[in-house]
């Protein structure tokens, strides 16, 4: 019924709640990249930072150094 309704799977919809929270953080905080993913709750570091790239098109690392200069 979500995918009818939006197009999406649940598992779209939560990556990419989970994606946002994770550059809010990253602007937002001091936290290691390790820290931001876990608080998100994405423990596979391969995994965030391939679909953070996906989604945003830059790693984290150099996502949170182009917001902070």
């Amino acid at each position: 019924m979500i995918k009818q309704k939006t197009g999406k799977t649940f598992s779209q919809i939560k990556l990419n709640q989970q994606l946002t929270e994770a550059a809010y953080l990253l602007n937002n905080t001091e936290r290691s990249v390790q820290y931001v993913a876990r608080k998100v709750g994405i423990s596979n570091m391969s995994f965030f930072y391939s679909k953070f790239k996906e989604a945003f098109g830059e790693t984290p690392g150099v996502f949170r150094a182009h917001r902070s200069s």
